[in-house]
Parts: structure tokens; C-alpha cells; sequence
């Protein structure tokens, strides 16, 4: 059966805050594939779905941080100071562990996923012996929970806190009656290891898919201060 996906991106509150942020007057939609997995009923069924690696790995993480002082929230429509804090760790694990830029640098893309996030889901915090280790921002709409970003400290990667705080968000999920779990856009190795299929949704349209196209293979290239004046104009 084919899935039906809707992206909140695309809904009357993402289109007026897209037009809010980034100062269009207008946006058009166009077609995209984003990353799926179809949910069942309980979370054991969709674990004995995956494959023996996978499953081996969720399990032994699960018993690895069943050792230690580990509290996993979720809440619901966050306040602005911990939706900074998720920021704030998100630039410093993008900058150390993929020696990148990041979108979160810039007001306007980092208040627009913001107004998404409070209007319709929330961040799971996981916080390991007092401290925490990671985070995820996820927006919930119709069947679908989206997973948006993460952001893992540094200090507890060995702990494979990313794989648990993914795990925890898809087993609520799977608690609160969704069909389907969406990694977003991008493929990637890791997302066909969680069960992941392609789906074609509606996403806004760039004005600035020419310019990306162009710039991405050019990116290594250019002094690190031209690329984020770049960075800036292309998240307009």
C-alpha cells in the first residue's frame, strides 16, 4: 500500500512562517523524496523487522546505557531557552564531528524550524549521569512523525547516544499511534539501516537551487568567511 505523507513544512502555519522569516511574498512547492519507515503496532515487532546488525546494535546500546544514569524527556512545544540549548549543541557537533557549517547559524532558518517545532512537536533531551548527551527536534503531523535534527554531545558519542535518543522517539511514536517515522530528505546509509523507503511529498521550493547546484562542488574551494555570506544569502 502506497504511503501517504504530509510534510508540516507545507501546511498554512509553515508557509506563513516561511514567508515570516525569510521575506517572501510568495513560495511555490515542488516534489521531493524524504525517508520512511512504515511503523507497526509495537516496537518489538518493527525490531525483529530490521536487520540482524541493527537489531544486535539497539539492543547492545540499550544494555550499555542500562549501566548508567540515564533519563530520556520528551517535551512538547519547548520554550525558546531549550530550543537554544539544542542550537547551541548542534553547532558544536556539526563544527567538531563533520568539520562543517551549520543552517542553525542563521536567525532566520533557526527561527523558522523553531515556530515548526513549537506548533508541532517537541525535542526529546536525553540526559546521561546529569549531563546532556543528546537531543533531537521532531514535529508531528497527521500519521507522521518527522524527525527534523539532532545534536549529540561529543563527551558520550562512544555511548552511541544518537542511535538510543532515534530508538526513543520512534518507540513513542509507535506508543502514540503513528503509521510512519520520517528521516527527511537526503539519502543515506544509515536511514536504509532503520527500514527506511522513499516517499514523494510536497517540500517549498528553493529559489536558490541553480545556485546550490553550482556552489556545493565549489564549497572546499572558497576561504571559510566568503562561504558563510554565501551560506547566509542561500537560506534566505
Amino acid at each position: 500500500m502506497e504511503m501517504k505523507i504530509e510534510s508540516p513544512f507545507t501546511t498554512e502555519h509553515g508557509i506563513e512562517s516561511y514567508k515570516k522569516n525569510f521575506g517572501n511574498k510568495s513560495v511555490e512547492l515542488e516534489k521531493t523524496k524524504i525517508y520512511v519507515v512504515e511503523l507497526p503496532t509495537t516496537w518489538e515487532e518493527y525490531l525483529n523487522s530490521l536487520g540482524q546488525k541493527m537489531r544486535k546494535n539497539l539492543r547492545r546500546v540499550e544494555r550499555e546505557l542500562s549501566k548508567r544514569r540515564v533519563v530520556i524527556d520528551n517535551v512538547r512545544r519547548p520554550e525558546l531557552n531549550l530550543y537554544n540549548l539544542f542550537v547551541g549543541m548542534h553547532k558544536k557537533y556539526v563544527g567538531s564531528y563533520m568539520k562543517e557549517e551549520t543552517p542553525f547559524q542563521f536567525d532566520s532558518f533557526k527561527n523558522y524550524i523553531y515556530d515548526i517545532v513549537f506548533k508541532f512537536g517537541g525535542v526529546f533531551v536525553l540526559n546521561m549521569e546529569g549531563n546532556i548527551a543528546s537531543m533531537l527536534i521532531y514535529a508531528d503531523y497527521k500519521n507522521c512523525r518527522h524527525h527534523l535534527n539532532i545534536a549529540n554531545n561529543m563527551d558520550f558519542i562512544e555511548y552511541s547516544v544518537g542511535k538510543s535518543i532515534v530508538a526513543c522517539a520512534i518507540k513513542d511514536a509507535i506508543l502514540g499511534g503513528f503509521k510512519y517515522f520520517s528521516f527527511g530528505e537526503g539519502f543515506d546509509k544509515y536511514k536504509l539501516e532503520w527500514g527506511c523507503k522513499e516517499v514523494e511529498v510536497l517540500r517549498i521550493k528553493s529559489k536558490f537551487k541553480l545556485v546550490k547546484t553550482i556552489y556545493s562542488p565549489l564549497r572546499k574551494l572558497i576561504p571559510k568567511n566568503i562561504r558563510m555570506k554565501i551560506k547566509g544569502i542561500l537560506y534566505r
